[in-house]
């Protein structure tokens, strides 16, 4: 994505996701391979999985579990 318009409607459909399930976005950055995404409410797992699924792009997390990474 090297379009800032095409990079700035990525943002906007993934805050609107966010929005549409609840939450409030935090912070939203893009990175060398798609976009950081931080939220200002704290997910569990499986709430995480679910979030990720309503995403425009694959989508992964961050778990905050200590047995797992990602």
């Amino acid at each position: 994505m090297k379009d800032y318009t095409e990079i700035w409607q990525m943002k906007d459909s993934i805050t609107t996701g966010v929005e549409a399930n609840g939450y409030a976005v935090w912070d939203i950055q893009q990175t060398f391979d798609g976009f950081k995404l931080e939220l200002i409410t704290h997910l569990d797992d499986e709430a995480s999985s679910d979030l990720c699924g309503q995403f425009p792009l694959s989508a992964d997390y961050m778990s905050s579990s200590p047995k797992a990474r990602r």
